[in-house]
C-alpha cells in the first residue's frame, strides 16, 4: 500500500491522507476517555490559576521555580544518599575478618568485630559483625545508610565460633578491654574519596541549584505578602500541570500510529531498495518509486514484499513450472498449526529445496529489518505445502496426494485457488521501462514460466470449484 500511495501522491499528502483515514480513527477511538480526562485536568488548571493570580508578577513562573528547586534538592539527596551507599559498599568490600568497626544501630554507635564479609544474591556488600553488646549483627549499605568506620584490627582464629556461647562471650570481652586501653592495631581511619567525575556532577547540581534559588528571590512575587497562600495553590497547579502533560504524552503515543506506521514501512523499502529518497541528504523528505518499487505495486497478497524481494533477488530464476508454483505456495499457506511437515516433503538438494531455503533467508532479512523499525513483523516463508503443490502441477492426482499428507481436499483446493491469483500476477508482470536487456529477459521468461505454471495449477477439481 506505502508504494501504491507515494505513487500517486507527495509523503506529506500521503501522511494526511491516512491521519484522516477511517483505520485511524478506529486507533483513537481508545483515547477518547484520557481526552476528557485531559479536558477536566486543564480545566483545573485554569481554575487554579486564577486562584494565584498576584498583582506583583505572573506566579506560574513563580511556582515552577520553587517546583524545580524542590526538585534539584530531591536529586541532590538521592545523589547524596547513593553517594554514601557507594562508598559505604566499598568500605564494606574492604574489610576482612578481626577488622574492628564503628557502625549506627538504631540512636547509638556500636563497636564490632567483623566476622564475615560477603555478598547477597544481587551482589550488594554484606557483612557480619558481633557487636560489644554480643549480639550478631548482618550489615549493608542499606541497613548502615551512616556506613562503617575501621578503627582497629582483633587477631580472630578461624576456629572462633559466634555461635557458641563461650566464643562469643570471650570475643566480646576482648573487644571491650581492647577500647577501655585503646590497644587496637591498625587504628588508622580511611579517609573517604570521590572520583573526578561524582564531585563534578556534584558541584553542577549544586551550582544550579543555588541558581535557581537566585532566580526565584529575584523574581516579583518573592515579596508578595500573600507569597505563601499562593504557593500552597501553586503545589497543587504544579502537580495538576505534570498530570495534564502525562495524559498527552499518553494521548500523542496512541494517536498518530497509522502515519508513525507509514514512517517504518518507508524506512525498511527504503533499506531494500524500492523507493528512494529526491534528496539523498534528507531522506526523511519526499521519496521516489524506483524500478524495483513499481513491480511492488503490482503485487496484491498477503506477503507481497516477501515475494517481491524473492524476485528482485533472483530465487525463481531457473525453476521449472512446477517448481514455481511450488516456490510461490511458501508465499501464501499459512497452516491452522505449527506443522511443518503437512504435505509432501522436498528433497534439499533440489532446485525447489534449495529455492526455499533461499526464500527462508529472504524472509529473516526482512523481519530483521522490520525489528529495527519497531513494527509487527510480517508472515514468513512457509514452505509445508511446497512439495504437495509441485506434484499437483507435474500431473498427480489428488487422492495420491491426499493419501501422502495431512491435507483435507478442500483445504488443498482453497489454498489452490489464492496461490492462482498470485501466480496470474506473476505472469502478468512486465519488466519496467529504466530495464536492462538482461533484467527484461529474466522478467518476461518468469511470466511465460509463471503462465504455464497457472495452467498446470488450474485443473482438475481446482478448474471445477468456485473460490
Amino acid at each position: 500500500m506505502a508504494v501504491n500511495l507515494l505513487e500517486r501522491m507527495p509523503r506529506t499528502r500521503v501522511r494526511e491522507v491516512l491521519e484522516q483515514s477511517f483505520a485511524q480513527f478506529q486507533a483513537d477511538r481508545g483515547v477518547v476517555e484520557l481526552a476528557a480526562q485531559a479536558r477536566r485536568k486543564h480545566r483545573s488548571l485554569e481554575g487554579l490559576e486564577k486562584d494565584m493570580t498576584c498583582r506583583l508578577g505572573d506566579f506560574r513562573e513563580y511556582a515552577s521555580l520553587r517546583q524545580a528547586i524542590a526538585e534539584a534538592e530531591a536529586d541532590l539527596s538521592r545523589d547524596k544518599a547513593a553517594a554514601r551507599r557507594s562508598e559505604t559498599g566499598r568500605t564494606m568490600s574492604s574489610l576482612g575478618r578481626g577488622d574492628v568497626v564503628v557502625f549506627r544501630k538504631g540512636r547509638r554507635r556500636r563497636h564490632g568485630i567483623v566476622l564475615e564479609v560477603g555478598a547477597d544474591r544481587t551482589g550488594t556488600p554484606t557483612i557480619t559483625v558481633l557487636g560489644e553488646d554480643s549480639r550478631v549483627a548482618s550489615l549493608t549499605p542499606d541497613t548502615a545508610p551512616d556506613g562503617v568506620m575501621r578503627v582497629g584490627v582483633l587477631r580472630v582464629a578461624d576456629s572462633v565460633d559466634p555461635h557458641r556461647p563461650r566464643d562469643r562471650d570471650r570475643l566480646v570481652q576482648r573487644l571491650v578491654d581492647a577500647l577501655h586501653s585503646g590497644d587496637l592495631e591498625g587504628g588508622t581511619k580511611r579517609t573517604r574519596t570521590r572520583s573526578s567525575r561524582a564531585q563534578a556532577r556534584r558541584d553542577s547540581a549544586i551550582e544550579n541549584l543555588e541558581r535557581l534559588r537566585h532566580e526565584m528571590r529575584s523574581h516579583p512575587c518573592h515579596g508578595c505578602p500573600d507569597r505563601e497562600e499562593h504557593a500552597r495553590v501553586g503545589r497543587k497547579w504544579s502537580r495538576a500541570r505534570a498530570e495534564a502533560e502525562r495524559l498527552q504524552r499518553r494521548i500523542e503515543t496512541r494517536t498518530g500510529t497509522i502515519a508513525r506506521l507509514f514512517d517504518a514501512v518507508c524506512e525498511v523499502l527504503l533499506e531494500l531498495g524500492y523507493l528512494r529518497p529526491v534528496d539523498r541528504g534528507h531522506p526523511e523528505r519526499e521519496l521516489r518509486v524506483t524500478g524495483a518499487g513499481k513491480v511492488l505495486a503490482r503485487i496484491y497478497a498477503e506477503r507481497d514484499l516477501l515475494i517481491a524481494e524473492c524476485l528482485r533477488t533472483g530465487v525463481f530464476e531457473d525453476l521449472s513450472a512446477a517448481e514455481l508454483a511450488g516456490a510461490l505456495s511458501a508465499c501464501v499457506y499459512e497452516p491452522r498449526l505449527s506443522a511443518q511437515s503437512i504435505g509432501l516433503p522436498v528433497a534439499p538438494g533440489s532446485r525447489l529445496g534449495q529455492c526455499l531455503r533461499a526464500q527462508l533467508g529472504v524472509s529473516h532479512r526482512i523481519h530483521d529489518l522490520e525489528s529495527l523499525a519497531r513494527i509487527e513483523a510480517s508472515s514468513g516463508a512457509e514452505p509445508a505445502l511446497a512439495g504437495s503443490v509441485q506434484a499437483w502441477c507435474d500431473g498427480a492426482q489428488l487422492a495420491d496426494i491426499l493419501d501422502a499428507t495431512e491435507l483435507t481436499a478442500g483445504d488443498f483446493v482453497r489454498w489452490c485457488k489464492q496461490l492462482l491469483d498470485v501466480v496470474g500476477q506473476i505472469a502478468s508482470l512486465s519488466p519496467p521501462p529504466d530495464a536492462s536487456p538482461e533484467q527484461a529477459r529474466a522478467v518476461t521468461s518468469l511470466s511465460m514460466r509463471a503462465a504455464e505454471a497457472s495452467l498446470d495449477l488450474n485443473r482438475g477439481v481446482v478448474s471445477w470449484s468456485a473460490v
